[in-house]
């Protein structure tokens, strides 16, 4: 991180999206050279998820000062996600959507882009380094919530009723929860104050990878004419991700009396859209991947051209 911070914000944003939409575009032009799609899709999430990410995380989260104080971030975090499941829920008999769709529909509802590419970054330009280490701390609920929750419950929705023959093993001891254990295993040892070695990572182009090859499955499963067969679920993740969820957060952070820097970060963080997890989830788990990719791409759209020039405006100096 210290080594970004001579770039200015604004070149360090556009290679950032640059970064999405370049591996996005090549998946788009180089899927009908893939022979099986949805085996490549898999394969290059379960090497991001067992190899890049724990490492990621793990480096990350270990040299975190975990203060009592600032765990009010990560609890806004996951408050915000289960609104947002709340929200989904409510809406989702407008959808018209039935059955994988609607769990892909749900998922794409709780979870939000909180992460670098957008709320974190976000967070950095509008507020600082401070707002930055508020975000950090913030999306510590984000990987129990996603690996301990959100997977558990794709698998067993993709189990076709058999949901009874899973045992415990099938649903933890799994390569998808690496990341989990990594984070685990961080935060234990920053709070025994063990010292992460003095050595280099070069941890910025690990994540650039990391978020290449995302993009890269996103634009291989993405197809220009799901987004027009799903108008009305567009329209109801639109209401809950841009609506719904910031309106009841910004009224109560206003009777909160937290802090305005934490105020600040936990409100832009709850404007953002739907996560890329939503789409990793759906390949995972043999859900509407498709209908997932499309509602990612338009609701990813909708924030960068409406939610993002508002957050410039709105967010206090």
């Amino acid at each position: 991180m210290n080594t970004m911070n001579s770039v200015p914000p604004l070149v360090l944003f556009c290679c950032i999206q640059l970064a999405v939409i370049g591996p996005f575009a090549a998946g788009l032009l180089l899927r009908r050279r893939v022979r099986d799609p949805r085996r490549t899709t898999r394969g290059l999430v379960r090497i991001n998820l067992a190899v890049l990410e724990p490492l990621i995380v793990l480096w990350c989260v270990w040299d975190l000062d975990v203060r009592p104080g600032l765990m009010v971030l990560p609890c806004a975090g996951l408050a915000l996600a289960l609104l947002s499941l709340a929200g989904g829920a409510l809406l989702l008999p407008l959808t018209g959507l039935a059955g994988r769709s609607r769990q892909t529909f749900l998922i794409s509802s709780t979870l939000s882009n909180h992460g670098f590419t957008l709320g974190g970054f976000l967070c950095f330009m509008l507020l600082g380094e401070a707002g930055l280490g508020y975000a950090v701390f913030m999306v510590l609920y984000f990987m129990p919530y996603v690996f301990g929750f959100i997977f558990p419950a794709a698998r067993l929705a993709c189990n076709h009723g058999g949901a009874g023959r899973t045992s415990w093993r099938d649903l933890v001891l799994v390569p998808q929860n690496l990341p989990l254990a990594a984070l685990c295993t961080a935060l234990a040892l920053s709070a025994f104050r063990v010292t992460r070695p003095a050595v280099f990572m070069p941890l910025a182009p690990l994540m650039f990878v990391s978020i290449g090859l995302y993009y890269f499955t996103l634009g291989v499963t993405f197809r220009g004419a799901d987004v027009r067969r799903a108008g009305r679920a567009h329209l109801c993740l639109g209401l809950v991700k841009f609506i719904i969820v910031p309106f009841i957060a910004w009224t109560v952070l206003r009777l909160s009396g937290l802090e305005p820097l934490m105020q600040s970060v936990i409100f832009i963080q709850a404007c953002m859209s739907t996560a890329i997890y939503s789409v990793i989830t759906a390949v995972l788990f043999d859900l509407d991947e498709r209908l997932a990719s499309a509602l990612f791409v338009v609701n990813t759209v909708v924030c960068l051209v409406l939610a993002v020039p508002l957050l410039f405006w709105l967010t206090p100096a």
